[in-house]
C-alpha cells in the first residue's frame, strides 16, 4: 500500500496513492453527517450550478478530500457524528453537484485527526460562517465528551491543534463558556484601549492636517492682497500721470 507521509507542525498527513485502493474507495459513497444540514451548505453556489460551470470550463481543480479509517467503530453507520471513514474532509459542495467528482483521500487513526485535517486542508475561498460554528462545535463537544476537556479549555486547546486558522477565526465561532474569560477579559481591555488610542491620534492627526490646510489658505491670501496692493499701487501712479500730462496740455 502506498502512502504519501507528510510532517505538519505536531501531526502526520498520511495521503493515499496506492492506485488499486483508490479505485476501490472511488466505488464507495462518501458519508456527510445529518447534523451538517442545509443551513450550513452554500445555498447559492448549489442553486445556480456554479460548480459544474466552473468544472465545464477549467476541470475538476480541487480533488474532494475524504478520510478513510477502515477500523472506525461507527464506519457503517449513517447518522453518527462520530464517524470518520468515508467522511467528507473538504468538498461537500463538489459532491452535491457531482457524485464522481474526483477524490483524494487521507488516512485518520481517530476524530481527532479527521477534526485536524478538516481545519487544516480547508481550501475554501470564502468562508461560511454557519458552516464553520457548526463543525467548531461538533469538534468541542467532542473534546469536551471524548477526551474530558474542560469547557473553558476547549477555545485554547483548539487553538494550539488547529495550526491551520489564525486564533481569532476560531475564538469568534466560540461560545463564552468555551473561552477562558480571563484572557478574554484582557483581549477586550486590549481591544478597546488601542481602538481608542486609534481614535485619539486619528482626531489629532485631523487637527493638524486641517490647521495645516488654513495656514496654507491664509498665506496664499496674504499672497493674494500684497499682489492686489501692488497693481492698485501702479494704477495710482499711472492715473497720477495721466493728470499731469492733461494738466500740461490745457495750460
Amino acid at each position: 500500500m502506498l502512502i504519501v507521509i507528510t510532517k505538519w507542525s505536531c501531526w502526520t498527513i498520511k495521503k493515499i496513492t496506492d492506485s488499486k485502493l483508490i479505485e476501490e474507495l472511488n466505488k464507495l459513497p462518501l458519508y456527510i453527517c445529518p447534523s451538517e444540514d442545509a443551513e450550513t451548505f452554500d445555498k447559492k453556489l448549489l442553486q445556480k450550478n456554479l460548480l459544474k460551470n466552473s468544472e465545464q470550463v477549467v476541470g475538476q481543480q480541487y480533488p474532494i478530500k475524504v478520510a478513510v479509517w477502515f477500523e472506525d467503530p461507527n464506519k457503517d453507520s449513517q447518522t453518527s457524528e462520530k464517524r470518520v471513514n468515508m467522511r467528507i474532509i473538504d468538498g461537500r459542495h463538489r459532491y452535491k453537484q457531482n457524485a464522481n467528482w474526483l477524490r483524494e483521500y487521507y488516512f485518520c487513526s481517530n476524530l481527532d485527526e479527521y477534526y485536524n485535517l478538516r481545519f487544516n486542508l480547508d481550501i475554501k475561498k470564502k468562508d461560511n460562517p454557519k458552516e464553520k460554528k457548526s463543525s467548531l462545535k461538533r469538534y468541542g463537544d467532542y473534546l469536551n465528551q471524548e477526551e474530558g476537556i474542560p469547557l473553558e479549555k476547549i477555545g485554547s486547546t483548539m487553538c494550539k491543534r488547529l495550526k491551520g486558522m489564525h486564533k481569532s477565526q476560531i475564538l469568534k465561532y466560540l461560545p463564552d463558556e468555551w473561552k477562558d474569560q480571563t484572557k478574554a477579559n484582557n483581549r477586550k481591555g486590549k481591544t478597546k484601549q488601542k481602538n481608542g488610542k486609534n481614535i485619539h491620534e486619528k482626531c489629532l492627526q485631523e487637527i493638524a492636517n486641517l490647521k495645516a490646510k488654513y495656514l496654507q489658505e491664509i498665506t496664499n491670501l496674504k499672497a493674494k492682497n500684497q499682489r492686489l496692493w501692488n497693481e492698485n499701487s501702479k494704477l495710482k501712479d499711472y492715473l497720477a500721470m495721466l493728470e499731469r500730462e492733461r494738466k500740461k496740455l490745457s495750460k
